[in-house]
C-alpha cells in the first residue's frame, strides 16, 4: 500500500501546474525516469528502516487537515 500511494503521489505531482513546463520538455521521459528511480531509492530506505507505517499515518493526518481547513 505504501508503495502504491508513493507512486500515485508522484504522478499527482506530475499532473500539477508546477510540472507543466517540465512535462512539456522534450527530455521529459528521461527526467521522469530519474524521478521514479529516486522515488524507489527513498521508498526502499523508508521500508528498510521500518517507517512505512509512520509515513502513511502522517499522510492521513495531512489529508484530513487539508479537507477540514
Amino acid at each position: 500500500y505504501f508503495k502504491e500511494q508513493s507512486r500515485l503521489g508522484l504522478e499527482e505531482r506530475f499532473a500539477s501546474p508546477q510540472f507543466t513546463k517540465k512535462v512539456s520538455d522534450p527530455n521529459w521521459p528521461e527526467k521522469q525516469k530519474e524521478y521514479y528511480e529516486r522515488l524507489e531509492q527513498e521508498r526502499s530506505m523508508i521500508e528498510r528502516t521500518g517507517f512505512s507505517g509512520y509515513f502513511l499515518i502522517v499522510s492521513d493526518f495531512i489529508k484530513w487537515a487539508k479537507r477540514n481547513g
